[in-house]
């Protein structure tokens, strides 16, 4: 667009300006309206034909308002004013031409259309200037034909003044209101942008699985996330206050703006399902309003717990092929060397050794390679009952049992599971070697049953031992990564257990019992054609 280019007027924005010229024009006709209704007025300027004169000025006191009025509509600005300036030049030159004495009133009138034509473009501007300049060109020449050479003298250096500060005017006007026209489109390219920014702020704020409050100088909360409204139960377009919807929080909130200082706080229950949060404040400028965050402790641990296993991830998948390649040799020349006749008793223990190691190790391995190769379960029909008895004899033939047992109890119908039979598999193997190495009294061979029955609409397996179970504080832990009551575990093997076991839809929990400890795997159940019995456990 050329910088001559009238420019509509919602892209300028000068509603404002356009309205202050119809106001200004307005009280310029209701001066002339006034002056020539002016006995004074009316001798001085030697008016004979008073009806002319009446009917001049109001009729452009008229037209003067009704420009006022459409200023509020939606008429175009480039419209109104065109129309403005016109009605400015034809009142001019009607009324020099019935009051002549009026000339000089007259020229300043004129001043006011061509700083409105400024609005548009320099062309328009210029070229209102020079109409206004013809106005006075044409009445000084009236006169010279009426041979007044006192006051043509006279007029000639007026007009002379009068069309240079009119050349001037419409080139500063034009200048100034160009100034104006960037600063508008500025300020509204600012406004979309601000506009664009706070919509994106705001969808992000909603989005976000930490709970946001506002909260003013007066303790209510001026604006929610979806995630604090979930917890603190919060009704849409409704003001609440703190100590209401959640008076612990803003208990903490007091003790935290007496002190002026972050704070740390014991997490607090809210929301339906109880979940810990652990509320943090932050004062926002200037001053007055305070922004609490209401984080769940469970969140922000899975997200701890996220970012070390894919750590973890990538650098046990490096670091399996180093390990395994010489322990693969040093567990082949084991067995190389257990073959021999040339050793004796003690050598032949240092073998075993070596290979129950070499055996620990790679299952080592294999708990961390299963946080990284970690795949989405495959779900299938599978008898739980024929499962868990090819279990018993693939376990016993890798693993003898010696004085230890692992006894089953199952019904004698099948037992259908939705499973991935890989994961099924895993899960038990880690229970049972568990069970076998944990799950004993001291001294003590080891005691294991696995027992299968239906409950409700889910099957169910349990790893049962009769060792001297779990302690209620490690109990609670049991699943997370890492943590072992044991100097020799990972404190892997349960934590994939359970993951693989909600993997398949399902669940593994921990069951104290009066002697020992209960692992029950509960799985979705695959309804038969005839009714599923249950097993008494």
């Amino acid at each position: 667009m050329s910088p001559h280019t009238p420019t509509p007027l919602h892209d300028q924005g000068l509603k404002v300006e356009i309205r202050l010229f119809c106001l200004s024009r307005l009280l310029q006709a209701i001066l002339v309206l006034g002056l020539v209704t002016l006995p004074g007025m009316t001798r001085d300027w030697a008016i004979h034909n008073t009806m002319n004169t009446m009917l001049m000025s109001f009729s452009y006191a008229t037209a003067a308002l009704v420009l006022l009025w459409l200023s509020f509509t939606r008429l175009s600005g480039n419209k109104q004013l065109y129309i403005g300036i016109g009605l400015d030049l034809l009142f001019a030159n009607v009324a020099i031409y019935i009051i002549p004495q009026s000339v000089n009133l007259i020229a300043l009138i004129l001043m006011f259309p061509i700083c409105a034509a400024g609005v548009l473009s320099i062309h328009a501007s210029v070229a209102v200037a020079l109409l206004a300049s013809a106005t006075l060109i044409s009445q000084n020449q009236f006169r010279l034909y009426a041979n007044d050479l006192l006051n043509i003298e006279r007029s000639h250096f007026e007009l002379t003044l009068y069309i240079a500060i009119y050349l001037f005017l419409a080139i500063l006007s034009y200048r100034v209101f160009a100034k104006l026209r960037q600063s508008a489109q500025l300020n509204q390219a600012q406004k979309l942008e601000i506009d664009e920014l706070s919509a994106l702020n705001e969808k992000v704020l909603q989005r976000l699985p930490v709970g946001v409050l506002v909260i003013d100088s007066a303790g209510d909360i001026t604006s929610a996330n979806q995630a604090a409204e979930r917890l603190l139960m919060l009704s849409q377009g409704e003001r609440h206050s703190l100590s209401v919807a959640a008076p612990e929080v803003a208990r903490q909130l007091e003790t935290w703006d007496e002190t002026h200082a972050p704070k740390s706080h014991p997490p607090i229950r809210l929301g339906p399902d109880g979940e810990e949060i652990e509320p943090k404040f932050l004062r926002l400028p200037p001053g007055e309003d305070i922004l609490v965050f209401l984080e769940s402790t469970q969140s922000a641990s899975r997200r701890a717990e996220g970012m070390t296993l894919a750590t973890l991830g990538r650098f046990s998948a490096s670091l399996a092929h180093e390990v395994r390649n010489p322990l693969s040799a040093i567990s082949y020349s084991a067995q190389l060397l257990a073959e021999s006749d040339k050793l004796d008793a003690m050598d032949r223990s240092m073998v075993n050794i070596i290979q129950q190691q070499v055996t620990r190790t790679n299952n080592v391995i294999e708990s961390v390679l299963g946080l990284a190769r970690r795949q989405a379960a495959q779900p299938m029909p599978l008898d739980l009952v024929q499962m868990v008895r090819d279990f018993v004899v693939e376990y016993t033939a890798g693993f003898p049992l010696n004085d230890d047992t692992l006894d089953i109890r199952v019904p004698e119908t099948p037992v259908m599971a939705s499973t991935d039979p890989s994961h099924i598999h895993q899960i038990v193997m880690v229970l049972v070697s568990n069970a076998r190495y944990y799950g004993r009294m001291p001294e003590q061979p080891a005691r294991m049953t696995l027992a299968v029955h239906a409950q409700g609409n889910q099957a169910v397996l349990d790893v049962i031992d009769r060792g001297p179970g779990i302690h209620e504080n490690a109990a609670r832990r049991l699943f997370q990564p890492f943590y072992t009551t044991s100097g020799h575990g990972t404190g892997l093997g349960l934590y994939i257990a359970h993951e693989l076991a909600r993997a398949n839809r399902g669940n593994l929990e921990y069951l104290r019992r009066h002697q020992g400890s209960c692992f029950r795997i509960t799985l979705p159940l695959v309804r038969q054609d005839g009714p599923t019995t249950d097993a008494a456990s």
